[in-house]
């Protein structure tokens, strides 16, 4: 038994199977026979694509359909390119259509594909090689079929426009087997007769084989050679041939060609009188600021006379300002120079000499005093360090009745143990010495 929770309405069920036709199958080529084509006001379509075995609806929404440019109608074999979808109101599959062409076409487009792909590899298609238009021609070229209806509308739009500029009409076939060469010959003899400033090219719309002249190979090249440059004009703004790339300018149809190729008369007179304006403006504040300039330069011209005085007058200044500063510069040269003679006196060698005489017999003098106070502070001091040794001295023992004995190697004899029987002994007395002997 299933829960509640597992359990999918009608509405979710579509739905998720939507999405997984919608991933699974995002986009499809498919070949068959339209069977029960429907058309209401919305414009959208409604049909069926089947086979010998099976069917599928599709449908067709007007922004896409309006590109289909053949008329289709049922029993036709179409290819298409779609969507795989469901519509959930009625949970049946089916395939929204994108692209719609009869079945024979698919050949041409393949040839399309691959020439537009080689000529722009070669670089006929380039950005760089396209060349300006002529701002104002003064002939333009039409390479059409005289009796179609571009011509028309664009002789319509170049008299309205600017009818100042002179029309050439080369006829040619825009359509058919030998619609390449007729527009190759008319574009050759308007590059050999070089009257034109500019040539239009094309026709009016149709489908992708009334418009296939325009793709041939031969007439791309001729384009690309051309001597004048060429706008394309071919089909309406949807459609677009192989001419439409290599021209120097693609126009989305023949009317907007005419446009393209030619200035607006009428705003060319408005901005003629527009720069009139302006220029007469411009003229006009030009000579009021001359003559504003000019009566400035009137109240500023003064009389030769004046001038001369003007400039007589700088010339007394500046000479009293020359001796005034000559002076100051004599004087300041007095001044310094006194310094210098000062400066020089007072390094004079023989004043300089005198003094370090002076300063010599000063020092001289003050050695001397100080040799001599030296001499008798160490001369007291020898004094006084006598009298200390005298004072301590055992000579002056001697003079209160001593005596100093010694034995025969001098040593002075302090006690009678150290003494033997026959020693010599030399005696030192106040006024000399005497030699014994002991017993």
């Amino acid at each position: 038994m299933s829960t509640s929770k597992n359990i999918l309405s009608v509405s979710q069920l579509n739905s998720s199977a939507k999405r997984a036709l919608e991933q699974s199958l995002p986009s499809v080529w498919v070949q068959g026979e339209l069977t029960n084509l429907a058309q209401p006001s919305s414009g959208h379509w409604y049909f069926t694509l089947k086979d010998a075995r099976a069917q599928v609806r599709c449908a067709m929404f007007r922004g896409k359909n309006i590109a289909v440019r053949s008329p289709i109608q049922a029993g036709d074999q179409v290819l298409l390119q779609a969507n795989v979808s469901l519509y959930e109101g009625r949970g049946d599959y089916q395939l929204i259509v994108n692209r719609l062409q009869k079945a024979g076409l698919g050949d041409l487009h393949q040839q399309y594909e691959a020439l537009k792909n080689a000529l722009m590899a070669e670089g006929l298609f380039a950005e760089e090689t396209k060349r300006p238009l002529p701002l104002m021609p003064k002939t333009i070229g039409i390479i059409s079929s005289p009796t179609g209806a571009a011509v028309h509308d664009i002789l319509s739009v170049l008299k309205r426009r600017y009818p100042l500029a002179s029309v050439i009409i080369y006829p040619a076939q825009v359509q058919g087997a030998e619609a390449p060469q007729s527009l190759i010959k008319a574009l050759s003899l308007a590059n050999t007769q070089l009257q034109c400033d500019v040539i239009i090219l094309g026709r009016g719309g149709g489908s992708l084989e009334d418009l296939w002249a325009f793709n041939n190979e031969q007439l791309v090249r001729s384009i690309y050679d051309s001597l004048i440059p060429i706008i394309s004009a071919v089909g309406h703004e949807v459609d677009f041939t192989l001419s439409d790339f290599v021209a120097d300018l693609r126009a989305p149809t023949p009317s907007a060609a005419a446009e393209a190729a030619v200035p607006d008369t009428h705003a060319l007179r408005t901005n003629i009188v527009q720069k009139k304006i302006q220029l007469q403006k411009h003229i006009q504040a030009s000579v009021i600021d001359s003559k504003q300039r000019l009566a400035l330069a009137s109240m500023a011209l003064k009389s030769p006379q004046q001038t001369l005085q003007n400039h007589q007058q700088r010339l007394d200044f500046c000479e009293l300002r020359l001796q005034k500063s000559i002076h100051s510069a004599i004087t300041s040269k007095r001044t310094a120079l006194n310094m210098q003679a000062q400066q020089l006196s007072n390094n004079n060698p023989s004043q300089h000499l005198q003094q370090v005489k002076q300063k010599k017999a000063q020092l001289l003098h003050r050695l001397q005093k100080a040799t001599l106070a030296l001499l008798d502070h160490q001369r007291q001091r020898y004094v006084n360090q006598v009298a200390l040794l005298n004072a301590v001295s055992p000579l002056n023992t001697l003079h209160r009745g001593y005596a100093i004995a010694r034995n025969a190697k001098g040593c002075v004899i302090s006690s009678i143990e150290n003494i033997e029987p026959n020693t010599k002994l030399r005696i030192t007395l106040q006024d000399g010495t005497l030699d014994t002997i002991t017993l």
